[in-house]
């Protein structure tokens, strides 16, 4: 089901792109301010500062107001993507929006790998207007993706089987014995962490 939320966030965050003028943007009204804060990402690497000449577009024209000026770091995440997926998608804007439609799309992954967690998933089915954050680009996308993914890491832990959870701590247990034993067992040792896990 999340897979379908998904797909239909990816089919609105390209056909909301789609324009007869390419001057006009169609999208949420803030939209502009968020690309143009990501936008900076592109060729920069720290933050502005206040003013700075290459974040000028970034400022909203009722408040001069710049998400620059926050300490969001997910203008800085999707520049980046933006940039890595250039040689595929060239228009940066839309780059912006695939990168909330990847969040979305890991997220459902994970529900897809760990059935037992679906209910860490739920409150992103409860209402269209949840997912709806993930076809356009914003602000929001990403903590609610890092809360999500917080929630599946205690979901995890909690519903693991005991049997599984014994194991994991024997494997802590173990991390530090092999520097005080002999070089072939500490080899071993090694070995023994590449094995896949359930």
């Amino acid at each position: 089901m999340l897979f379908f939320a998904a797909a239909l966030a990816l089919t609105m965050a390209l056909v909301s792109a789609i324009n007869d003028r390419p001057e006009q943007w169609s999208g949420p009204p803030d939209e502009y301010l968020h690309r143009s804060a990501a936008r900076y990402y592109i060729d920069h690497w720290l933050p502005p500062k206040v003013g700075d000449a290459a974040t000028l577009d970034s400022y909203s024209r009722d408040y001069g107001f710049s998400y620059l000026n926050e300490t969001d770091a997910v203008y800085f995440f999707a520049g980046k993507f933006a940039r890595l997926i250039s040689p595929l998608v060239s228009n940066h804007d839309i780059g912006f929006r695939l990168f909330n439609v990847v969040l979305l799309a890991v997220l459902a992954y994970l529900c897809a790998m760990r059935p037992r967690a679906y209910l860490v998933f739920l409150p992103l089915l409860l209402s269209p207007q949840i997912w709806y954050i993930f076809s356009y680009f914003n602000g929001d996308a990403f903590p609610l993706f890092l809360a999500m993914l917080i929630a599946y890491q205690v979901a995890t832990a909690v519903f693991s089987p005991l049997s599984s959870r014994s194991a994991d701590s024997a494997r802590r247990r173990q991390f530090f014995l092999p520097r005080a034993s002999s070089p072939r067992r500490a080899y071993i040792w090694a070995g023994s962490r590449l094995e896949p896990r359930n």
